[in-house]
């Protein structure tokens, strides 16, 4: 009997040992992949799931209506610098059904027993009953595990992160927002999620340190310009985009009229700020709540989300989308040694309507910025304002209905703006400062005007500066498409690069195709250039601040210039006031609406050669002619220059002379009088002539 109780005992705690590790277990946090925003976005939109293949649809479709293939060139790329750091998975909550499920069909199971075990006598009975024992232990397991999980100070909302991956935990709690530290006490809980966030970043100090904030909505109330301060080095983490979310509120006019640029989420505290690094969350300007007191505001487009001027050192944004900013800048963030933003979705910023304007980051001064892999999406202004640059990326980027897409300005060091698919927008670069050396390659720009009114909607790469600001210039293998105005304008620099572009006009758009101003050097080597409006390739001279810049050497050589659509081409290639062009080697389809070549009076020496659909040169024999005979000369102009032999050296016994008539040779034939050497007009169509003509517009 002893023996027998005994193992009740111990089926009884092994069974309550087996339930508890279920119980607590099952309802423990699990840690799901981490989903990337662009790749979200790139499936539902554009059934692709990389830039990289997005990349090669639209080039592919585009160059479907293109004469003939482009070889895109490889370009050396600066390398983004190594990061180091923590960087912690996105963490959801998941509660397990295994509990419910155990503790219902357990009891009833239970009962069951119970009432069999009264109606059975004998060793059935000892069966039954250790069977009770076993269910009875393994239910109240599973209860009190999962009580322990979900009950000890809170320990449901981090069970899933093990001691080291947060110093600073916050979490939402009915009303309240709750920030506890590594041994779970409480730093700081108010229903002002604002102050409480503030508590955990003060807590941090000076010393380098990660605040976790839990899936929730933090309603962050904007005080004295900003809801929360920023100084040290700290890193803030939620759960995931619209998992975790920080909204906007403006009580009053007053909160934000402390100065004319305003932090309404994050702001330094005019001190340094080592190092921030955001990630996985949603940064909510809910500009409709405040949008009804807009006439009262007095910095009327002045209101940045994050706004960290010069004094930020590092800067870190990854998977953190902005929504509905107003106006101003979704980060501002200069004086840095690196601001890196990266997988991040920004979106519904600005409003034309009010005359708003919202950039997507803008940063002044530092060593190195790094966009890339991000997507922005109707704002009012730039993707990317950037200026003072030892160098800067932006890389692998998505960007829709954008006032433009690249904005540099100040002096910068080395620009890379590559693989950026930019659709409907002001321009993928506008470019007036100065800088070493600039790469834009093989970037897609489309226009369909279904996310922007062709109004709006401008060059696809305009670089104008006071000659000569910008050193280096190569603008290859890029695709533009169907774009308002001019797609490539680049104004003084000392050499240019314009190779292996794609560019399919817009007929009616009122621009060219490339365009270059007051350079010293330029080659334009492997271009198409199809329908366009006005000139598709043109080099010449610039008045810049009452002072005129003659272009300096220029070869263009390779090109296509298709004209399908009628009426498109004014000239398809002109050349201005420049000191040495040299033309040769190009392809001229169709029939422009002037020419296919103008040289204009300013040029001081060319050279024209070897042009497909365009002959300069050409000679022959001609049989059977007379005194105002017409030769077929088959040059694209009137002959500047014709020679002539005569291959009878007698008619009659009398000597044939033979000269060209310049006054009646036209666009088509060459006119000759043919004599006999006293002077009579030779009638009779008997005479044999060799010819040469030239053409030199």
């Amino acid at each position: 009997m002893k023996v027998g109780r005994i193992l009740l005992v111990v089926v009884l705690l092994l069974s309550f040992s087996l339930g508890l590790y279920l119980g607590y277990t099952s309802a423990r946090q699990t840690t799901p992949v981490a989903k990337n925003p662009v790749e979200e976005y790139l499936m539902e939109h554009y059934g692709v799931s990389s830039i990289e293949q997005l990349i090669a649809k639209y080039r592919t479709e585009i160059l479907s209506i293109m004469p003939v293939e482009v070889e895109a060139g490889q370009y050396l790329s600066i390398n983004e610098p190594t990061l180091s750091g923590r960087i912690v998975s996105n963490n959801a909550k998941v509660i397990s059904t295994i509990g419910p499920v155990l503790l219902s069909s357990s009891a009833v199971l239970i009962v069951s027993l119970v009432t069999l075990f009264n109606l059975i006598r004998g060793r059935r009975k000892e069966l039954v009953l250790v069977l009770i024992i076993m269910l009875a232990g393994l239910t109240s397991g599973i209860s009190i595990g999962q009580v322990l999980a979900q009950s000890t100070t809170q320990r449901t909302w981090i069970s899933a992160y093990t001691r080291g991956d947060w110093d600073v935990l916050v979490f939402r709690d009915g009303d309240y927002a709750v920030a506890v530290d590594e041994q779970w006490n409480v730093i700081a809980k108010s229903t002002d999620h604002a102050s409480v966030i503030q508590a955990a970043i003060d807590r941090l100090g000076t010393e380098c340190g990660k605040i976790l904030l839990k899936s929730g909505v933090y309603d962050i109330w904007v005080k004295n310009g900003a809801g929360i301060y920023v100084s040290g080095a700290v890193e803030i983490a939620g759960e995931g985009i619209n998992s975790t979310v920080l909204r906007v509120w403006i009580a009053d006019v007053a909160d934000i009229d402390t100065d004319d640029l305003n932090g309404l989420v994050f702001k330094h505290r005019n001190e340094k700020i080592q190092f921030f690094y955001l990630h996985d969350l949603t940064i909510d300007g809910n500009r409709f709540s405040y949008i009804h007191m807009w006439d009262s505001l007095p910095y009327r487009n002045r209101y940045t989300a994050i706004e960290f001027r010069d004094y930020v050192e590092r800067a870190i944004f990854e998977r953190v989308e902005f929504k509905e900013v107003l106006a101003g800048t979704c980060i501002g963030a200069g004086g840095s040694e690196y601001i890196i933003v990266r997988d991040c979705y920004f979106h519904d910023c600005g409003d034309d309507d009010l005359g708003q304007y919202c950039d997507a980051l803008a940063s002044g001064e530092g060593e190195y910025c790094i966009i890339s892999r991000n997507i922005f999406k109707r704002l009012t202004d730039s993707a990317a304002a950037f200026g003072n640059k030892k160098k800067a990326i932006v890389k692998g980027n998505i960007g829709v209905g954008l006032g433009s897409f690249c904005y540099p300005y100040g002096t910068n060091g080395q620009i890379e703006i590559t693989d950026n698919i930019v659709h409907d927008c002001g321009a993928l670069i506008k470019f007036t400062a100065s800088a070493n050396s600039i790469l834009i390659s093989n970037n897609i720009v489309f226009c369909d005007y279904t996310e922007r009114p062709e109004s709006l909607v401008g060059k696809a790469i305009q670089i104008t500066t006071t000659p000569y600001n910008i050193k280096n210039i190569v603008v290859a293998a890029n695709v533009i498409h169907n774009v308002q105005g001019e797609p490539i304008w680049i104004q003084g620099a000392e050499l240019v690069k314009v190779i292996g572009n794609v560019i399919n006009g817009k007929p009616d758009g009122g621009g060219g195709g490339i365009r270059t101003l007051a350079c010293k050097d330029a080659i334009i080597a492997e271009n198409i250039i199809k329908d366009v409006e006005w000139r598709g390739i043109y080099v010449g001279s610039a008045t810049i601040n009452s002072t005129t810049y003659r272009f300096g050497h220029a070869k263009i050589r390779g090109n296509i210039l298709h004209q399908e659509t009628e009426n498109t081409f004014e000239w398809m290639i002109a050349v201005g006031s420049t000191d040495y062009a040299e033309i040769y080697g190009n392809s001229f389809i169709g029939k422009p609406r002037v020419g296919k070549i103008l040289i204009g009076d300013g040029v001081t020496k060319y050279i024209i050669r070897e042009n497909e659909g365009y002959v300069t040169e050409n000679s022959g024999t001609t049989f059977n002619l007379k005194d105002g005979s017409f030769i077929p000369h088959g040059l694209i102009g009137t002959p500047t220059n014709v020679i002539l032999t005569c291959l009878n050296a007698t008619y009659g016994g009398v000597p044939v002379i033979v000269s060209w008539n310049k006054a009646l040779t036209n666009r088509t034939h060459i006119a000759v009088n043919i004599f006999w050497a006293n002077g009579t007009a030779i009638t009779d169509p008997v005479i044999a002539i060799a010819w040469r003509a030239e053409y030199n517009p």
